[in-house]
């Protein structure tokens, strides 16, 4: 499990993210819990969560990620690129189901 404090719009915040392989080895789960207390610009605070799937496409031959939000929105990304020492992998988004209006 990974803890890590980190800012974004409605704060700072801390997460516990986890990865495992899951189904026969064939998919890697991501597990998100974002938290982030009250401020003087979000005073009640906020939980998210989210889990996500990375599946290798064969019929693109490319990696493709899907994470299914607490919001009830879905996005959908595929592998963009690699760096060349491996350390920096880039997705980009492919599709969003149910994001709100705007």
């Amino acid at each position: 499990m990974e803890r890590q404090r980190w800012w974004r719009e409605p704060g700072i915040g801390e997460y516990d993210r986890t990865y495992q392989f899951v189904l026969n080895k064939r998919f890697i789960e991501i597990k998100n819990k974002s938290t982030y207390p009250p401020s003087d610009k979000n005073s009640k605070g906020e939980v998210h969560e989210d889990l996500g799937y990375f599946s290798y496409d064969k019929v693109r031959h490319t990696f493709v990620l899907r994470q299914f939000h607490i919001e009830g929105f879905v996005n959908q990304f595929k592998l963009d690129s690699i760096s060349e020492d491996g350390k920096r992998i880039i997705f980009v988004s492919e599709a969003i189901e149910n994001i709100p209006a705007g």
